[in-house]
């Protein structure tokens, strides 16, 4: 069997050779004409869309004193990195991040709507969004860099290299509040921009 196809492939080869000096065919779009050979060719197009992801973020446990002033002493504020992608080349893998707290960027405790006031800001390269306390939510423009330095966004769930954006955290006052458990929800939005 296989040195039946590897002889009618040589015989097809040279048949065609043969043919070829005879007749030289003018390429048509998608059909050939009929004759001793026949040339088509066809276009082939792609339109992608542009995408972005964003993941590796986690929830946050603070501790109380994130960016508060500590005997003189400014604490460091908490600090996260995650990742973004986006494809939007021909406008620089530009996107548009959107951030909204489902209590205005205050800590609240569900018990009794004691609150805790805090910042959130984010910052990739030059640009930086940041929070207002009383705003429910802001919308910065970002890049995400150039394609190949960019994470991967089918490396699943796992942003531990190349992170390009920065999330950080700070309680606006040590206000003393009563014992609880303080939470906010806090929804980030990626797209194109």
């Amino acid at each position: 069997m296989k040195t039946f196809k590897t002889l009618a492939l040589a015989v097809a080869v040279s048949a065609g050779l043969v043919m070829s000096s005879a007749h030289s065919a003018t390429p048509q779009h998608l059909n050939g004409e009929l004759g001793a050979d026949s040339a088509a060719f066809f276009d082939i197009f792609l339109v992608k869309g542009t995408v972005a992801r964003i993941w590796g973020l986690k929830d946050v446990e603070l501790t109380g004193n994130e960016g508060i002033d500590v005997g003189g002493v400014l604490t460091p504020k908490f600090s996260h990195q995650f990742c973004v992608f986006s494809n939007h080349a021909s406008n620089g893998n530009d996107y548009k991040l959107t951030v909204e707290s489902e209590n205005s960027y205050k800590l609240t405790d569900s018990s009794d709507d004691s609150t805790i006031n805090y910042e959130l800001s984010v910052a990739a390269g030059n640009a930086t969004g940041k929070s207002t306390v009383g705003t429910p939510d802001f919308t910065a423009d970002f890049n995400a860099g150039a394609i190949e330095d960019q994470p991967n966004p089918n490396i699943g769930d796992v942003c531990d290299v190349k992170q390009n954006i920065t999330l950080e955290i700070g309680l606006l006052s040590a206000n003393p509040v009563t014992a609880g458990a303080y939470s906010d929800r806090v929804t980030m939005t990626v797209e194109p921009k």
